[in-house]
């Protein structure tokens, strides 16, 4: 049963692939499934949890949306800043599920449970 690496052995080792290796990972990930070859499933589980702390934090894009046009009056930007947090939110809950998703597939690919 393989390790996960930490963040710099999880840069090193992925560093290391050809890039057909790495878009397979992305992919995989992207999808919210499980690599197709066992000895990538920890740096799968290494990429979905990198997207997950990306994606946790994306929404916040939202509220500067609605602040950089405070110029075009208040009552725009609160209802810019309210439609690109909601939109912003929804896109970020939808890849943070992916990548949960892919996380735990990969956990369960290398005998691992939970995510």
């Amino acid at each position: 049963m393989a390790n996960i690496p930490d963040r710099d052995e999880h840069r090193r080792r992925f560093a290391g692939l050809d890039t057909a290796e790495r878009r397979s990972i992305i992919r995989a990930v992207n999808k919210g499934q499980a690599v197709e070859k066992r000895k990538h499933a920890p740096l799968a589980v290494g990429v979905a949890r990198q997207q997950q702390r990306f994606w946790k934090w994306a929404w916040v894009v939202g509220p500067v949306i609605g602040l950089v046009q405070l110029r075009a009056g208040w009552q725009a930007a609160a209802v810019n800043g309210v439609l690109g947090t909601l939109f912003l939110a929804s896109i970020c809950w939808f890849w943070i599920r992916r990548a949960k998703s892919a996380e735990a597939a990969n956990l369960a690919r290398m005998g691992k449970k939970g995510g």
